[in-house]
């Protein structure tokens, strides 16, 4: 048979390779011959150079975005409640189940328990934490235990490892005995401690006890030790649902996201401003100035893209004794009682740290990040 000839002026897929230098090898030799000829940087934007928004907009922007593609969406969900039957087996045979992907899973399983897996375990309690709640503590789920599904009304133990140890004695008692306790986000903030993930991990370990659970963050597991991951127990299920994390996101503030823990927006920033007088804004103003001069002279040239993320601190602060000079040359302030009144109210709203250096010298610096302070400046000042 004829070898047919390769007219390389004619294929694009060919002319495409040499210009991108590209091999196309299949298998993990072509993933990495693909990524080693990569010469694109990252990219420097960060959230804080996102326009600002208010609540109304927000709310406007999420019910827009609920609304695309949510013809697909519900396909998507129903594929996944065809796999109902498997999950359900699945626990019966003393397995645990974790779902995880994009997309908020709590409306999902809970579906999956309420019409398929409570049936199927008659008398059996269920019980959901909400991992997402900040405010959950490890006691509060070991009384839930013991009253909804125990029936004990005697008071918790003084140690949580007593308490631990009661509730499994008592299901070692009475092996009819049946819970279902679903974890949303067993990778939140209340849940994101060495304690409570093997306290959930002892729990999980109990024979009558069916523990499903979801996730976001698929480094959460590195912190497991061996014992816990044999305790978990888990069988895996990928259920990305593209959904809201509206509920999930109900105990913070969802406009403050990525930006710094003492800063949200600049609306705060405003409110205090617009109660001070012309000198107290100027100096706060030559404050920002002077902090991204100090920040701008100790980044490198190698390091000019991670500029906009270098955040104030101690290793760029500013002397307070030089800065009071500055603003009584430029008339800011006339006395050093009204300099460091004013300077209390910046410190007071998180505006500005003041604090010493190892010398003892007073030094003061803007905790903001310098995408941060140049969006102030220019809504604020410009």
């Amino acid at each position: 048979m004829e070898i047919p000839k390769i007219d390389r002026t004619e294929d694009l897929l060919l002319n495409f390779a040499d210009e991108e230098k590209s091999l196309f090898y299949d298998g993990h030799e072509g993933y990495f011959e693909q990524q080693k000829l990569k010469n694109k940087k990252p990219g420097t934007a960060s959230m804080a150079l996102a326009p600002e928004l208010n609540y109304e907009e927000y709310e406007k922007y999420s019910r827009i975005l609920e609304m695309s593609a949510e013809h697909q969406i519900e396909k998507l969900s129903n594929y996944y409640r065809l796999q109902f039957l498997q999950w359900t087996f699945e626990l019966q045979q003393g397995f645990n189940l974790v779902f995880y992907g994009v997309g908020s899973k709590r409306l999902l399983v809970l579906e999956f328990l309420q019409q398929h897996f409570l049936p199927a375990v008659p008398g059996a309690k269920c019980l959901v934490v909400n991992g997402y709640n900040p405010d959950f503590r490890p006691k509060t789920l070991l009384s839930m235990i013991q009253e909804t599904v125990l029936g004990v009304k005697n008071p918790i133990a003084p140690h949580i490892h007593e308490t631990l140890s009661n509730i499994k004695q008592n299901f070692a008692q009475n092996r009819d005995l049946r819970c279902v306790l679903l974890v949303n986000n067993i990778d939140g903030e209340a849940l994101r401690t060495d304690r409570m993930q093997q306290i959930l991990s002892e729990i999980a370990a109990i024979e009558q006890v069916h523990f499903l659970c979801t996730m976001d963050n698929l480094n959460m597991p590195i912190f497991w030790n061996s014992s816990m991951h044999y305790n978990f127990n888990f069988i895996w299920h990928n259920i990305t649902t593209y959904q809201s994390y509206k509920i999930e996101n109900g105990f913070k503030d969802p406009l403050g996201l990525g930006k710094s823990n003492k800063f949200v927006g600049t609306q705060g920033v405003k409110y205090v401003l617009s109660s001070l007088t012309a000198n107290a804004k100027n100096l706060y103003r030559l404050l920002i100035l002077q902090q991204l001069e100090k920040i701008d002279l100790s980044v490198s040239h190698d390091d000019l893209d991670k500029r906009g993320a270098t955040k104030g601190s101690t290793r760029y602060s500013l002397l307070l004794k030089e800065f009071y000079q500055q603003c009584l040359s430029e008339f800011i302030t006339s006395s050093e009682i009204s300099f460091r009144t004013v300077l209390g109210e910046f410190v007071e709203h998180k505006m500005c740290t003041l604090t010493k250096n190892s010398a003892g010298a007073e030094i003061l610096y803007v905790p903001f990040t310098v995408d941060e302070m140049e969006k102030l400046l220019e809504e604020q000042f410009v």
